[in-house]
C-alpha cells in the first residue's frame, strides 16, 4: 500500500505465468461471426476437467443424504398422522 493506494498485482495462471487483463483479453476476441467460426475450439484434457469439478461428488453425496433423510421423515410422519 503506497500513499493509501493498493498496488494491483498481475493475475497468475496455474502455470505461474502472468495472465492478460480482462480488457486486454476482450480486445483479442473476434467480433465478427465469421472470425468466431474460423477460430479453433480450445479443448481441455479430461484430467484438467476432473480437478475443476472435484467438489461435485461431495455435493451429490450430500444431496442424496438430504433427500433420503427427507423421504424417511415423510414416511415416519405419514405413520404418525394416521
Amino acid at each position: 500500500m503506497v500513499g493509501g493506494v493498493v498496488a494491483a498485482r498481475p493475475a497468475m495462471g496455474q502455470d505461474g505465468a502472468a495472465m492478460a487483463s480482462p480488457a486486454t483479453a476482450l480486445a483479442r476476441v473476434p467480433t465478427t461471426a465469421a472470425a468466431r467460426r474460423s477460430a479453433p475450439a480450445i479443448r481441455r484434457r479430461f484430467g484438467e476437467s476432473v480437478t475443476d469439478y472435484a467438489y461435485v461428488a461431495g455435493d451429490l453425496r450430500r444431496i442424496g443424504i438430504l433427500a433420503g433423510s427427507l423421504v424417511v421423515l415423510l414416511a415416519a410422519l405419514s405413520f404418525i398422522i394416521r
